[in-house]
């Protein structure tokens, strides 16, 4: 008998992570609590991988349930943990994007002090990134960043209410910018024209609609109350994604998509905006990949997407505490170049 009830516990845990993959392709809206899903993969995959390890021991064909869906989510939809991928060797011409959500300069919680800022510019100075994109920015007096001769800083208002700031710095000549204005958003895309080796390329710096998830809105909230603000996030989120995919197919430059999705890679989010770009985390990452700081839960939220005619050379993700966000930084070269 309780072989019986862990094997229906196993069939509920694999089934939400079929549906979790199934929803990149199918967008699986009628369903509910499927976006809540996307958010805990990380979850269900050590769940189903439990399983699948009692299920080896104790009654082998039981066990072919988690594998099948585990193969499925690693090999077919988006793999959750990524072996270490040998650099590029890096050549003349190459750059280097880094991307932060600043949390306003205001740490991992909000202390009002914005204690940090000193942290994080010391640490954008020492990585010496070519192109910086920050989310949830503060204005930087005219001393700091410095070595940054070129940036856009937007912080348009709506409606007499301010977005949250965002800012593109960047060592090569931006000859073109401008701000894609989401209406009912206080989040926002900008981008920039960044000419580059007599090549110009555009960079988006995104910072999508908020998901306003924590683990503790599990105790707090009503399912049914969770579920319909995510689905109310995500209907926002995919309205952001067809206007950046509109914006972009306006442009025959060469683009870059950087900064904070809010959504995984599980979702069909991240899937249509990622397009044909590649994820550098994906080409050259290692390991997890978290760029959020929640307890438990490995949430990578935070992208650099460079389009086919780029080759990626390097990922790094950054375990520091600078803000609720990671660092991520990529070297990218042109694909002709190879």
């Amino acid at each position: 008998m309780i072989y019986k009830v862990l094997f229906l516990i196993n069939g509920v845990l694999a089934l939400g992570l079929l549906l979790s993959g199934l929803d990149q392709w199918v967008n699986l809206v009628w369903f509910p609590g499927i976006h809540f899903l996307n958010l805990i993969v990380p979850l269900l995959v050590w769940a189903n991988l439990v399983f699948f390890l009692f299920w080896a021991v104790f009654k082998r064909r039981n066990a072919l349930l988690s594998l099948v869906v585990l193969c499925f989510a690693f090999f077919v939809v988006a793999p959750f943990f990524k072996l270490g991928s040998s650099e590029d060797v890096a050549k003349t011409g190459d750059f280097s994007i880094l991307t932060l959500n600043a949390h306003e300069f205001d740490g991992p919680r909000w202390t009002g002090q914005r204690a940090y800022k000193g942290s994080i510019i010391e640490f954008v100075a020492d990585q010496d990134a070519d192109i910086i994109c920050f989310q949830e920015f503060q204005y930087l007096g005219k001393n700091e960043l410095s070595q940054y001769p070129y940036s856009y800083i937007n912080h348009g208002s709506q409606e007499g209410e301010w977005y949250l700031w965002q800012a593109i710095y960047s060592k090569f000549p931006i000859i073109n910018k401008g701000s894609l204005d989401f209406s009912d958003s206080y989040n926002n895309v900008i981008f920039a024209d960044v000419v580059i080796q007599r090549d110009t390329v555009r960079i988006y710096n995104m910072h999508l609609q908020s998901l306003h998830f924590r683990l503790g809105n599990l105790k707090r909230e009503e399912p049914q109350r969770l579920y319909q603000r995510l689905d109310r996030s995500i209907e926002v989120q995919d309205k952001q994604s067809r206007l950046i995919r509109k914006h972009m197919a306006g442009s025959t430059h060469k683009t870059i998509i950087a900064g904070d999705m809010n959504n995984t890679q599980f979702s069909h989010i991240y899937r249509k905006l990622k397009g044909e770009h590649r994820d550098t985390f994906q080409e050259k990452g290692e390991g997890l990949g978290s760029t959020y700081h929640m307890r438990f839960l490995p949430f990578r939220i935070d992208y650099i997407m460079a389009d086919s005619r780029f080759r990626v050379v390097s990922h790094t993700n950054y375990d520091v505490i600078l803000s609720d966000h990671k660092p991520i930084m990529a070297s990218l070269g042109f694909a002709q170049d190879k």
